[in-house]
């Protein structure tokens, strides 16, 4: 007979604790605000921007990004939790200028330099976009049409030796596919608004000389009525 010892030991179940605000929040009436506010917005993760993949093909942006001071912002990467976002953005509150919110027990406090450090955005920035801001005064779409649009020594430092872009990952064949059927539909509306032009014209050609007669018409009736007039 085996002993009782020698028998195998039932395994412990593993459950799965799925992400819950019941251990983040401990007010009721906050969590069910929580609850609400989860249900109206929903987080959507963040995009960025692979720089180095577009320079390589040619495309001259990336300086752009540089002088108005994105280039770090729109290369952010990292972890995303939106559970914790959502949780940040339902305690976010703005005391002086300083945004402050609090998740799991921590504080949190975002002033002008720590924006500055993560995102390398200026905290005027917002400021720069408003239409009578100060900080605007010496732009205007002229001069960014001049200096960013038409500029020749923009292109002075472009190869313009003619290159076979070959999609190598998933994206990039994506964005081979989108643009390919862009430049499609763009061919069709052209030759579309081509016919329809055509058409106009043809159908104006047609109009006028039609006109023309009725006017002629309306003048020799008006002629002989004012003759008939003179005689009585």
């Amino acid at each position: 007979m085996t002993s009782s010892s020698s028998r195998r030991g039932k395994k412990a179940a593993h459950l799965v604790r799925n992400a819950s605000p019941n251990g983040w929040i401990s007010d009721d009436e906050e969590r069910y605000k929580f609850g609400c506010y989860r249900k109206l917005f929903t987080v959507v993760p963040h995009k960025f921007l692979d720089v180095e993949l577009f320079k390589r093909e040619g495309f001259i942006f990336e300086e752009w990004l540089v002088d108005v001071g994105l280039l770090k912002f729109v290369e952010m990467t990292g972890d995303f939790y939106p559970d914790l976002v959502q949780v940040f953005y339902h305690n976010l509150k703005v005391v002086d200028g300083v945004i402050r919110s609090r998740v799991k027990g921590v504080d949190i406090k975002i002033d002008d330099k720590i924006w500055l450090s993560f995102t390398g955005l200026k905290a005027e920035g917002f400021m720069s976009h408003e239409r009578n801001s100060e900080l605007n005064q010496w732009s205007n779409k002229k001069k960014i049409y001049k200096e960013y649009l038409r500029s020749p020594a923009r292109l002075k430092d472009v190869d313009k030796t003619p290159s076979t872009f070959t999609p190598q990952i998933e994206f990039e064949r994506f964005v081979v596919d989108q643009v390919q059927r862009l430049s499609t539909r763009i061919s069709k509306v052209e030759k579309s608004l081509i016919m329809i032009y055509k058409k106009s014209d043809e159908d104006n050609a047609l109009i006028t000389p039609a006109a023309s007669e009725s006017d002629d018409e309306d003048d020799t009736i008006e002629d002989e009525s004012m003759e008939t007039s003179d005689s009585d």
